[in-house]
């Protein structure tokens, strides 16, 4: 019997440990691709993500209903994303105007 361990959106099968991605979800190369689009600036601050430093952020949470899915995908830092949280896009832009 294989046993299967579900990690956030993925599917980790034992025992070979191979990855499998939900079919909706981003996979990195999309996301590099994402991160090249914006010239790796974090929507949240407006600053230069350095590439140790980025992480990838849902525009719409996973719990408030958004995909996993690269339409739904920004780069940000990663101070910057654990800021944001669960607020709204609308929220964190405002941020800046404080």
């Amino acid at each position: 019997m294989v046993s299967k361990i579900m990690t956030s959106n993925y599917t980790i099968v034992e025992p070979s440990a191979e990855l499998i991605e939900p079919p909706d979800s981003t996979n990195y190369l999309e996301f590099l691709e994402r991160c090249e689009d914006v010239a790796w600036i974090c929507y949240i601050c407006n600053l230069r993500i350095p590439k140790d430093k980025v992480s990838l952020d849902h525009i719409i949470p996973i719990l408030n209903g958004g995909a996993n899915h690269i339409d739904n995908i920004l780069p940000t830092h990663r101070g910057c994303n654990f800021a944001k949280m669960n607020y709204s896009v609308k929220e964190v832009l405002s941020w800046r105007s404080a």
